[in-house]
């Protein structure tokens, strides 16, 4: 099993969270490779020494782990395997970690395969796509069967004997295919590898955008089909967003189901792009009398004619005065 850096988010991870992730690896027999990444480098204190001592310690079950500290090949002599492994020693290498690999000699009879982190077309855009570059033409210069390659967050292939796998669970909103891991195989020296993608993320992160087109029921009725999907509420991350007109009765409806589902979810995040109109309904539930009547009605002129920041402050007093009516009729 290599897993191609990035094993811990930190080079300073709690206690609980190495003791865990000894314990998650524990369960496989074969052989683990670690290789440190940018978020977890080489020599970025003590964590490695943490995880090979939290696995010697096990209780239930041996690990067979193997870290890669430096560049240097890792025999795997039940497997025939050859691993080139080239670990980040820092955050930011300004050099090709992976440039050693080319004169290195191959041994006849194995499986070569290359275990790198880094990028090969400045991916992510964060200011670090000039460090940790990796040459794509690798496999064909370092004569690799097989290239596996860590730092992309989603499953993606540079090249026949090239991928990335991504992360085994999607942490972040984006569309870049996460979620899974790759089992490669490979019948010989020089063969072609075949490679199966196979889902593992049990969340899901979902972005939406609803357009409310006047009826609070059925945009709330759009997003409860969305948690009624096969994903378990608890594992479902939302992106909502809401735009579109709402009267002042539906937008508290809408309110009060966005704190329901806050409540079910994983996360929910609410973009509120909607824009109060209040209706005559709202105005005649609202029951008021005299000046403050007089006072809601100049309100709801100023929330649907005035100047944007006059509309704005005028449409937010009249939910609060709509939900404050709503509070003392259902308290008596």
């Amino acid at each position: 099993m290599l897993v191609a850096g990035d094993c811990f988010d930190s080079p300073f991870p709690e206690e609980g969270t190495i003791l865990k992730a000894a314990d998650a690896m524990s369960p496989f027999g074969g052989p683990w490779v670690l290789l440190p990444g940018n978020h977890d480098p080489a020599e970025a204190g003590p964590l490695w020494d943490r995880l090979e001592h939290a696995a010697r310690n096990l209780a239930t079950a041996k690990l067979d782990l193997r870290i890669a500290r430096k560049g240097e090949p890792i025999r795997i002599d039940d497997a025939s395997l050859e691993i080139l492994a080239a670990p980040l020693r820092h955050r930011h290498d300004p050099v090709d970690p992976t440039a050693w690999m080319a004169t290195s000699e191959r041994r006849p009879g194995l499986v070569r395969v290359g275990l790198a982190h880094g990028s090969v077309q400045g991916f992510g855009g964060d200011g670090e796509s000039t460090f940790n570059r990796i040459d794509p033409r690798l496999p064909e210069m370092a004569d690799l069967d097989y290239l596996a390659l860590g730092d992309w967050h989603g499953t993606l292939g540079i090249g026949r004997r090239c991928w990335y796998s991504g992360t085994p669970e999607p942490d972040r909103f984006r569309s870049n295919e996460p979620g899974h891991v790759l089992v490669v195989e490979i019948d010989e020296p020089g063969a072609l590898p075949r490679i199966e993608r196979v889902p593992t993320a049990e969340c899901r992160w979902i972005e939406e955008t609803l357009e409310h087109s006047g009826d609070a029921g059925a945009l709330i009725a759009r997003v409860e089909a969305i948690l009624s999907g096969s994903t378990p509420a608890d594992r479902l991350l939302l992106d909502l967003t809401l735009a579109g007109e709402v009267d002042i009765g539906g937008r508290a409806r809408i309110e009060a189901r966005i704190e329901e589902w806050r409540a079910r979810l994983c996360h929910l995040r609410v973009h509120d792009g909607l824009i109060d109109r209040p209706s005559d309904e709202d105005l005649r539930e609202l029951r008021l009398e005299g000046v403050a009547q007089a006072a809601a009605s100049r309100l709801a002129a100023m929330a649907g004619n005035g100047e944007e920041e006059d509309s704005e402050i005028a449409r937010l007093a009249l939910r609060r005065l709509y939900l404050m009516q709503h509070r003392i009729r259902e308290t008596g």
